[in-house]
């Protein structure tokens, strides 16, 4: 049975296309959350056997050095093509992540004070906004990347539609030369005698 993607909007599978190489969901909890949302699909829940193909990786994801192309252990998917409403929904995913981050960001210097004034034992749980604030960044930027190409695909294919429905037979009037034209729109102004006359001569 072949393995097929599971992005959306993708038909890509092992049996139709060898250079395109299979990916499972990673296993670590962190990453295989980064993976779903930019995925984006709803009520998704990805099996042992889903998999994501080459396709929606940048060529820096990739470990080609062995004999099985492998990613990196930070790769992301990044390269989709979204539906309008799709589109919509991950613009509203980026400034929630804002938000958050801005939460975050104002919490950890609300706690940085409080432990300055009266110090504990366990200050060690300082760092942990900070390192959630950074977690949250580096998602924000992975949507935005996919955010930037989502637009490119959206405008590439509408200056396609508009070639399609912009584009008719030309009329032979255009393809005429100035001479030409000069030529016809003066046999235009002559009698039918003079019309004959010429044509005489110029068989003879």
């Amino acid at each position: 049975m072949p393995t097929t993607c599971a992005a959306f909007g993708c038909s890509n599978n092992s049996k139709r296309d060898n250079q395109v190489t299979f990916h499972r969901f990673p296993s670590n909890p962190e990453r295989r959350k980064q993976w779903l949302n930019l995925v984006n699909r709803d009520n998704f829940s990805p099996s042992l056997h889903t998999f994501l193909c080459s396709k929606h990786f940048e060529e820096s994801c990739f470990d080609r050095t062995g004999q099985t192309v492998r990613l990196r252990a930070n790769a992301v998917p990044t390269i989709f093509i979204y539906p309008g409403h799709m589109v919509e929904k991950i613009a509203l995913t980026r400034a929630s992540i804002m938000r958050l981050e801005e939460k975050l960001s104002s919490g950890f210097v609300t706690d940085t004070q409080k432990n300055s004034s009266s110090p504990s034992d366990h200050s060690y749980c300082l760092p942990k906004p900070a390192e959630i604030k950074r977690k949250m960044w580096d998602l924000e930027r992975k949507l935005e990347i996919a955010y930037k190409k989502i637009k490119i695909y959206q405008q590439r294919e509408r200056r396609g539609k508009r070639k399609c429905l912009t584009e008719r037979i030309r009329d032979p009037v255009q393809d005429r030369t100035p001479e030409e034209t000069s030529k016809m729109e003066h046999s235009d102004n002559m009698c039918p005698a003079q019309k004959m006359h010429n044509i005489t001569t110029e068989v003879t």
